[in-house]
Order: C-alpha cells, then sequence, then structure tokens
C-alpha cells in the first residue's frame, strides 16, 4: 500500500530521530497511515475496526494530555497495530520499525530513576549562573512529565520570576507553565507567588504566566486576569517551546499580545467549567452597605471590568423589587464593553422595604446568549424610635440596652436565621454576627469556629445542640452591645 502522506511523512523523516524530537508531527504521519488502511480494500473488515480503536490514541497524544512518555507508549502501541496489517511499503515498514525501536529504548530509559541531584544544586546554588544553568536543565526536562523531585525546586523557581534578569526570568516560567500543565496542584499550592508575575516589568513573563493559569485551571486567577485583558504589550513565548498548532491565540511565530493570550486562558478556563454565566459573574463586582434601615435611601454600587468583551449587557434590577425599591432606571443597558476596561455604573440608589435578612437579585445578560443573577444581601432593621419620656417617668432610672417592644434589632434578625436551623442560613448569620462582636478576640474566635463546623458538616440542617450553641453566642454578643 502507498501512503498519502508523503509530506508528514518526509517532515518526520528530516533527521534522525526525528519522531522523538517532535511526537506531535510523527503523530500526525501515524494518523495518515491508519486512514490509509481504513481505505485499502484489501485490508480485512476486522483488522480494520481494530486499526480505528488507535485513532483516540492520536487524539490524546495530539491533545496535551498526556505527558511525554505516555505519548510515546500510546505511539508504540499504534504502530504495532499498523504494522500487523502488513499492507506497508518496504520504505514505511523499515522506517517505523526503526522508530518503534528507539522509542522502546527511550521508553526503558525513562523508567530508570534519573537523580535530579545535579539540577537541584545548580537551582539552589547561590550562584545566578549556576541557577540559570540549573533552571535551563530543568525546564527540559520537566517537559518529559513532572516528576516528585521537581518539588523542592518550585520556590525557587516561582521565587525567580520575579528576576530582575530577563533571561532568569523566563526560564523559570517556562518550568512554571509545564509543571502547571501536569499537575495543577503544583499551581494551587505556589498560586500566591506566581500570580505576582502578573506584574512583570517583562511581557514574556506574564504570558506565560497566564499560561500557566490556563493550565491549571485555575478559577481564582480570573480576577487577575482581567487586569490584563488590555495589556496590548507584544510577548515572545519562544522560550516554552510549543508546537505552532498548540498555539490557539493569534501569534506570529513566537510573538503574541498579552490581551490576546489573557483572552484564550479566560475562554479555557470558564469552558472547562461549562458555566457561561461566569464570564459575566467574574466581570461585576457590586458594594452595598450590609446593614441598613427601613425606609432610608442606599446606594448600590457597580464595578464592571469585562473578562472579555461583553456585547449589549443588560442589567435588569426589577428582581430586586419587593426586597428593595429601585429609585430610577430599572434596566441599564451598554452596547459593547471592551475587556480590561473598567466601567463604574452611576450609583443605583436602593431602598430597603421590610426588615429582615434580605435578598435581591440582579439579573444580567448579553446579546450572545450569556446569562448570569447575581444578589445583594443586607440584613434590615427597623428605624429607632425616640423613647419620649413622660413627666411621671422623668425620674426612673435609664436602662442600657432595652430594645422597644415590637422591634427586632440586627441581632434579634441573626437569631431568627439560626434558629430556622438551615445550615446555610446560619452560616450567614454567624459570619454577620462576627462583626458585631467588635474587638473582643475570644468571643470571634468561638464564633469562627462554629461556623467553620457547620460550613463543613455536610448536611442542609444543624441539630438541636449545635443551634443552642451558636444561639448562646448570639446572647452573649447582645449582652456584650447593650451593657
Amino acid at each position: 500500500m502507498r501512503s498519502k502522506n508523503e509530506k508528514n511523512k518526509e517532515a518526520a523523516k528530516t533527521s534522525a530521530g526525528a519522531f522523538d524530537e517532535d511526537l506531535d508531527r510523527f503523530s500526525l504521519y501515524l494518523m495518515r497511515l491508519l486512514k490509509d488502511l481504513a481505505r485499502d480494500k484489501k485490508v480485512p473488515r476486522i483488522r480494520k475496526e481494530t486499526l480505528r480503536f488507535n485513532m483516540p490514541l492520536i487524539d490524546s497524544i495530539l491533545s496535551g494530555r498526556l505527558d511525554r512518555q505516555q505519548s510515546m507508549q500510546s505511539a508504540v502501541t499504534i504502530i504495532s497495530s499498523i504494522l500487523s496489517a502488513d499492507r506497508l511499503e518496504a520504505e514505511d515498514r523499515d522506517y517505523l520499525v526503526a522508530a518503534q525501536s528507539k522509542m522502546k529504548a527511550d521508553l526503558r530509559e525513562m523508567n530508570r530513576d534519573k537523580p535530579l541531584e545535579q539540577i537541584t544544586a545548580l537551582v539552589m546554588s547561590d550562584s545566578p549562573e549556576d541557577v540559570k544553568r540549573g533552571l535551563m536543565r530543568l525546564g527540559d526536562e520537566v517537559k518529559n512529565g513532572y516528576r516528585d523531585g521537581m518539588d523542592g525546586m518550585v520556590e525557587k523557581a516561582t521565587n525567580a520570576l520575579m528576576d530582575s534578569d530577563p533571561e532568569m526570568a523566563m526560564l523559570a516560567s517556562k518550568f512554571i507553565y509545564y509543571a502547571s500543565s501536569f499537575r495543577s496542584s503544583v499551581f494551587q499550592y505556589h498560586r500566591d507567588g506566581i500570580m505576582k508575575a502578573m506584574k512583570s516589568q517583562s511581557a514574556s513573563v506574564r504570558a506565560s504566566v497566564v499560561m500557566a493559569c490556563a493550565a491549571a485551571r485555575d478559577m481564582t486567577s480570573l480576577d487577575s486576569l482581567a487586569s490584563l485583558a488590555s495589556d496590548h504589550s507584544t510577548a515572545d513565548i519562544g522560550a516554552l517551546g510549543l508546537s505552532d498548532y498548540k498555539i490557539k491565540f493569534p501569534h506570529e511565530g513566537p510573538r503574541a499580545r498579552v490581551s490576546d493570550v489573557v483572552r484564550d486562558a479566560v475562554y479555557e478556563i470558564i469552558e472547562a467549567r461549562n458555566d457561561n454565566s461566569l464570564y459575566i459573574r467574574k466581570s461585576i463586582k457590586t458594594s452595598v452597605n450590609e446593614n441598613m434601615v427601613t425606609g432610608k435611601e442606599y446606594s448600590l454600587d457597580m464595578e464592571i471590568t469585562p473578562l472579555v468583551d461583553l456585547k449589549g449587557l443588560e442589567i435588569d434590577l426589577t428582581g430586586m423589587l419587593g426586597e428593595f425599591d429601585v429609585v430610577g432606571n430599572r434596566v441599564i443597558g451598554f452596547d459593547l464593553l471592551k475587556a480590561g476596561e473598567m466601567k463604574f455604573v452611576d450609583p443605583i440608589k436602593i431602598i430597603p422595604e421590610t426588615p429582615g435578612h434580605r435578598k435581591g437579585k440582579i439579573r444580567c445578560k448579553t446579546s450572545n446568549g450569556w446569562e448570569a443573577v447575581l444578589e445583594i444581601e443586607a440584613v434590615v432593621s427597623e428605624p429607632i424610635k425616640n423613647n419620649v419620656k413622660s413627666d411621671n417617668q422623668s425620674d426612673q432610672p435609664h436602662v442600657s440596652g432595652v430594645i422597644i417592644a415590637g422591634q427586632s434589632s440586627p441581632i434579634d434578625l441573626l437569631g431568627k436565621d439560626i434558629q430556622s436551623m438551615e445550615i446555610t442560613r446560619a452560616v450567614n448569620a454567624l459570619d454577620e454576627l462576627i462583626r458585631f462582636a467588635g474587638d473582643d478576640t475570644g468571643l470571634k474566635n468561638r464564633i469562627e469556629s462554629l461556623k467553620l463546623m457547620l460550613t463543613y458538616k455536610g448536611t442542609t440542617m444543624m441539630t438541636k445542640s449545635e443551634m443552642d450553641s451558636a444561639m448562646e453566642l448570639v446572647e452573649n454578643v447582645k449582652r456584650r452591645m447593650y451593657t
């Protein structure tokens, strides 16, 4: 059988061992061979079905989900299947046999323990030149897969991201990118240090850190990514050594704008969650007084910093009604909000209508079908009435902390939420209660401990004894406030 993928085959055979240096290109060559065999009328139907089972293996290699060792093991399996069809011309067969032999030898070498002591000694050295040499070797090593022996060097590499030497910083960013790609836990554990490099003077380092966020699918990085969404600096990511087809964002060779890298990262992180509402929810921040009095006017502030372009954004405040009255326009619209360009919405005037733990809903949608609901919460109390004394009361002693009959204080309202015995309402109430504990550290610690215990309880309702413990803390706070 004559292969129809001469171009890929020749490219894959450009130099000795090319299949080892660029496994992706070699996989495309294998895919072409499999397709040719599937169309060959002289290959039995049962054999064709067996060959088709190899296509997902090639897809796994090309998707980047496998490390280098796993990819090579998959390639060896695919080659065996192709050779068993016995329909290749001699040139192709000889080439595949040689390729498989070399891969098996490399796999045997990979399966041996390769000590990282030399690299570790260089990376942990006090000599900047030794550190650079170590990071260079470490970056080449991690492309084959992350190994436990690298754990001790992550912090040093993270610190080097902000090094004044651009070469040092880029070498460190290469290691961080691949480490995050293979083990998201590495990124999660060192997130704070890695995220600092988003303020690096080097656009290339900023871009590589953004790519690490995407590789780790890190949701918490979205707020920081928004700050770079309008960064149109040109970055050179050539040091990462990525194949051109793996770079999804617009680029010219190894050069790309940071904003394009950010947009791709945002899409990658959010699409992994399959929740389009995040494009809106992570772009809008709301601020409101959390303790209100009925009938009084307050400002609801909204700040919009789009993660990506938001077209035809509509903010509908009618869901606030019933909990809060909204003064003025209740629907706000924007034709286009550009990624990264901060927009402050004119303050929205709201008036709480009834006392208690109130929740209002703001519904948002864009012209491309994204929708999200934002919740506004506040603890609302009734206004304190002046207690005018009559003449025959003027000589009676004043009792501190007395609540007027029929009136609920904010603390009483929190107590009612706790008495509902619903975990969510109780946890929210305890969170509010901490703020009323003032500078009483011991009391605040007790409230925080109970809140955490309920948070991780794993049920929707609390027990009677847990409710009693929470109410005891409520009484402690009341005594502190009113005596």
